[in-house]
């Protein structure tokens, strides 16, 4: 079928136009929901969904924002596929470059006395099979990458802890710490 190509306009000496996709807004309901999907196929695989900014030549590239509403915070969710068989797979990687980006996943600061949010890094349950693994590692290199955990600084109460606990078991043996 034949393709479709929403561009604004260029600009030879300042910023190219915006491109703006959204709902309209409400008073009293709920806005209405935006939707970008590629379309399902039968016999082959389903379109692939990009969603990429443009290069710089002299400059840093564009950043991809993605955030939730404001209000009670709107939440953000990251899916891959489902399957009868395998489900997808979800890969964060940082730009490649003679030293490559780093990638930082954390919670925000609380902005008054209350607790910040948690990180968890917890793999999917089996009632039947094994669960996920969880793997850390750093990579190969002429010199092994550290790998550190490192508990905050209490200011005004006591530090924390690090925890490290093995699995226990119903029917067999509870897993070993090694």
């Amino acid at each position: 079928g034949g393709s479709v190509e929403i561009s604004s306009g260029n600009s030879d000496t300042s910023s190219s136009g915006r491109v703006v996709i959204k709902s309209s807004r409400m008073e009293s309901g709920k806005s209405g929901e935006v939707h970008i999907h590629s379309c399902s196929s039968s016999n082959a695989e389903s379109g692939n969904l990009w969603l990429q900014t443009g290069s710089a030549e002299q400059s840093d590239g564009g950043h991809i924002i993605v955030s939730g509403g404001s209000g009670t915070g709107g939440n953000f969710d990251v899916r891959a596929g489902s399957s009868k068989i395998t489900g997808g797979r979800i890969d964060i990687q940082s730009g490649l470059g003679a030293t490559s980006g780093k990638i930082r996943v954390s919670s925000a600061s609380s902005d008054d006395a209350s607790a910040a949010g948690s990180v968890l890094l917890q793999s999917g349950e089996s009632p039947l099979g094994h669960s996920g693994e969880i793997n850390i590692s750093s990579g190969e290199s002429s010199r092994g990458g550290d790998i550190n955990l490192n508990v905050g600084k209490s200011l005004s109460d006591v530090g924390g802890s690090i925890n490290v606990k093995s699995g226990g078991s119903s029917f067999g043996s509870g897993g070993s710490l090694r």
